[in-house]
C-alpha cells in the first residue's frame, strides 16, 4: 500500500469513528430527561420507568438496577458503563397488547474504537400488572444475497417498532471505517424465533 492510499484510510477512519463516538455515545446528562415520554410509557406502561429500572439479563450481568438510564460495574480503565438510550412501545408478540422494546448500550473506558460499542435491544410485556422479560433481540444469520458483494453489515444505528415488527439499522460498506450504505431489516417475532420478513438499503449519510 503507498503513502497515498494509506493517508486517504487514515483519514476516513479517524472521520468515520468520530462521527460515529459523538452521534452515538451517551452520557450521564441523559439523567436529566429520564422522565420524557420514550423512557415512561402510557396505558399500561405508564407507571414504568426504563430509566430506573432493574433488568434481567445485561452486558454488566443479571439483575442490574440503572438509576437515571445508566450503571456501572469497575473502576478506572476498567469501568464498565451501561446506558438505556431508548425505548419504543408496540406489539411485538401479538397478543394484541403494547410491549416495551428497550435499547442499551455498552461502554467500557479506554475502549479503542468508541463508535463500536455494542448495543442491545431488549423485549418486555406487562404479567399481571408487572413488566416481565420476553427476549433479547438476537439477529438470525442474513442471507449473503441480501446485499453487494464485499458489502458487510456494521454498528447498529437505529430501530423502529411499528405494525408488529421490529425494524433494525446498521451502516454497511466494504470497511467499517467508509460505509456507503444503511441497511435496515425487518423482523417478526413467531413463536419463539426471529423471522426476516424484509430488507432495504439506502446511501449512506454522515449524521
Amino acid at each position: 500500500m503507498n503513502r497515498k492510499w494509506l493517508l486517504a484510510w487514515l483519514i476516513c477512519f479517524v472521520s468515520i469513528v468520530g462521527t460515529s463516538s459523538s452521534a452515538q455515545t451517551p452520557n450521564t446528562q441523559r439523567g436529566k430527561t429520564h422522565k420524557e415520554p420514550h423512557f415512561v410509557g402510557k396505558g399500561s406502561w405508564a407507571g414504568v420507568d426504563f430509566a430506573n429500572f432493574t433488568y434481567r439479563k445485561t452486558c454488566l450481568g443479571e439483575n442490574v438496577r440503572v438509576v437515571n438510564a445508566h450503571a456501572s460495574r469497575g473502576g478506572g480503565p476498567d469501568t464498565r458503563t451501561l446506558y438505556v438510550t431508548g425505548v419504543q412501545y408496540g406489539d411485538i408478540t401479538g397478543d394484541g397488547r403494547d410491549d416495551a422494546v428497550v435499547l442499551a448500550l455498552c461502554e467500557w473506558s479506554g475502549a479503542a474504537n468508541p463508535g463500536a460499542y455494542p448495543k442491545d435491544i431488549y423485549i418486555y410485556e406487562i404479567v399481571r400488572g408487572q413488566p416481565t422479560f420476553v427476549t433479547e433481540f438476537k439477529e438470525p444469520p442474513s442471507n449473503p444475497g441480501d446485499l453487494p458483494r464485499g458489502i458487510w453489515e456494521a454498528d447498529l444505528v437505529g430501530f423502529k417498532v411499528a405494525n408488529g415488527t421490529l425494524s433494525v439499522e446498521h451502516f454497511a460498506g466494504e470497511a467499517r471505517c467508509c460505509p456507503t450504505l444503511y441497511v435496515t431489516r425487518t423482523y417478526r417475532w413467531v413463536g419463539s424465533s426471529w423471522s426476516q420478513v424484509a430488507v432495504k438499503t439506502r446511501p449512506y449519510e454522515s449524521r
